[in-house]
């Protein structure tokens, strides 16, 4: 029943992408579908049982982020149910993403959240802490775009939110640095980058390296303690190569409707921020590569940027004049992406699509 739903509801939004009367209509319809999803999914998915827990009797609160801890207190003042949690929440998460892709770009917003379906999705639908804290990084980005001091400041401000929520996100306030650089010296900030990247790679394989970043974050840098979380394991991650071939495409991806874009010199300056602020996005993800060798949870980082690549592609495939050979190898190496992130979700998180589709609590 409810796999049915979601098929016609990409269905249309498919049909209806060009169709401005039509696409809301549809496009609220994979909304509720999702809503469903992730509001009413069993109780056999992970980490649900482990939230419920938390927002009903306050289990191991104390391990929990405290942004998070204050996001969940007024919706257990008001009596919120569990599912009604998880429904507004998605729902916030939702509206940000759209609102977001909407600042960017104002078409194909469907095809935005028909490939957002495709991944992150699934593991949204279980992580939603995760979840959240992503759509509030991501919604960070739009203050950039008319870029001020002021709005600067109230970006930064949003990643820090986003922080609180899961401490991961602090890794992404050096998103701003990297845009403010981009904006002044894009060529030598970018060879710059990757050349520092593959020395944190190669250094990464050391494992003797490894265990002393994790000493050091875990007992040094106090105000980053919640990180120290994420760097459990003095292994190196070998058998991370799948997501790491995703955060390597995403980047090559982005860079490569980043240069395309920069270099067109019919396009406006508002054009090239915007591509200039997923490029700085993107160069976060690319962070997954070395810090995975640390933990698997980094990998995190690289699907928190996901949108970086499909308002990317929406961007540039957006662009009426020519580059027909470029559009078609854009949408090879989407293709590409789209295939390495399903082929993921399945080896990691399988069982959970079964149950998210066919164990919905609103349908048994």
């Amino acid at each position: 029943m409810l796999l049915g739903l979601l098929i016609i509801a990409v269905g249309g939004c498919l049909l209806t992408n060009n169709v401005r009367s039509l696409s809301n209509i549809s496009l609220f319809w994979l909304f509720l579908v999702q809503t469903i999803i992730v509001g009413y999914t069993s109780s056999f998915v992970p980490d649900y049982n482990a939230y419920r827990a938390l927002y009903e009797f306050g289990y191991k609160a104390t391990t929990y982020d405290k942004g998070f801890l204050l996001y969940m207190t007024p919706f257990q003042y008001a009596g919120i149910s569990y599912t009604g949690f998880r429904i507004l929440t998605y729902s916030i998460i939702f509206l940000l993403l759209v609102c977001s892709m909407r600042k960017f770009s104002s078409k194909n917003t469907n095809l935005f959240c028909i490939l957002y379906l495709f991944s992150p999705f699934v593991y949204d639908a279980i992580q939603i802490r995760n979840s959240l804290m992503m759509a509030l990084l991501v919604w960070s980005t739009t203050f950039l775009i008319d870029f001020t001091k002021k709005r600067f400041v109230i970006s930064i401000i949003f990643i820090l939110l986003a922080a609180s929520i899961q401490s991961l996100g602090y890794i992404f306030l050096i998103y701003p640095l990297i845009y403010i650089i981009l904006r002044i010296s894009p060529k030598n900030m970018l060879k710059i980058y990757i050349v520092v990247i593959f020395l944190m790679f190669i250094a990464m394989m050391n494992k003797t390296v490894t265990n002393n970043i994790i000493i050091i974050l875990g007992n040094q840098l106090s105000s980053m303690r919640g990180v120290s979380n994420y760097l459990q394991f003095d292994s190196i991650h070998n058998g991370w190569i799948i997501n790491d071939l995703i955060a390597l495409f995403s980047f090559i991806l982005v860079y490569f409707c980043y240069r395309r874009i920069i270099l067109n010199n019919e396009l406006n300056k508002n054009t090239k921020n915007k591509i200039t602020i997923l490029m700085a996005l993107a160069c976060v993800g690319l962070l997954t590569i070395p810090l995975s060798f640390i933990d698997g949870n980094f990998l995190r980082i690289s699907r928190n940027t996901t949108f970086a690549v499909y308002v990317s592609f929406i961007m540039y495939f957006n662009l009426k004049k020519g580059f027909y050979i470029s559009k078609s190898i854009m949408s090879i190496l989407l293709v590409v992406n789209l295939v390495l992130y399903i082929t993921i979700e399945f080896v990691d998180v399988g069982p959970s699509i079964s149950y998210l589709l066919y164990n919905n609590n609103l349908f048994n």
